[in-house]
């Protein structure tokens, strides 16, 4: 796997050379648009190019043994581990959200390395994460991924006046990365909002 803050898999894009345009014109090419997350990385649909996967945790041996079936990966962490991993899954029984300091010294970490850091967060908690994070919640690469399950499809702008209006939890569009919108049973579909 490549880094986790390019998700590629180690395959080259083109030569060192191409032009500023071009390479801006890849990059967009290169944006999922989609992407699944699952406990059981080998039931998300064949073909799919970009997954969110579990690095440590319960489901961590999963993930990382199903990497290979994936062009993008992103890590999540329920443990609050930076060094690998640009989501923290903020959720009860997780460590991340359980042991206060943990969302927020995760986020730190990486924001000082000039890394996003992404916090999945329910609706009804989102209020809440952003007291944990303090400071690093308002920072732009601090960006958030927010489940509705609910089939619709939603922009930014729509699910920012969504939190703040009825969660209490003023989060910008331009912060929102994601929507995990489809719930298929043994997996999730989420739409980016964001760059990969």
């Amino acid at each position: 796997m490549g880094t986790e803050e390019t998700g590629f898999s180690g395959q080259a894009t083109g030569p060192a050379t191409v032009g500023a345009d071009a390479a801006a014109a890849m990059a967009a090419a290169a944006e999922p648009g989609q992407f699944y997350d699952s406990t059981r990385p080998w039931l998300i649909p064949a073909g799919t190019k970009a997954a969110a996967l579990y690095y440590d945790g319960l489901y961590g041996t999963a993930g990382r043994n199903a990497a290979h079936l994936f062009t993008l990966v992103r890590w999540i962490t329920i443990t609050g581990d930076a060094l690998h991993c640009g989501i923290a899954d903020y959720e009860p029984l997780n460590p991340v959200f359980a042991q206060p300091g943990i969302l927020r010294g995760w986020a730190e970490y990486r924001l000082t390395r000039q890394q996003r850091a992404r916090v999945y967060v329910q609706r009804s908690l989102a209020a809440r994460a952003l007291a944990e994070l303090g400071p690093a919640g308002r920072d732009p690469r601090c960006q958030f991924w927010i489940p509705t399950g609910d089939n619709e499809t939603w922009t930014a702008e729509q699910l920012a006046a969504d939190l703040a209006g009825n969660w209490g939890a003023p989060i910008p569009a331009s912060q929102l990365w994601a929507n995990q919108n489809v719930p298929g049973g043994t997996w999730d579909r989420s739409d980016l909002f964001g760059a990969w």
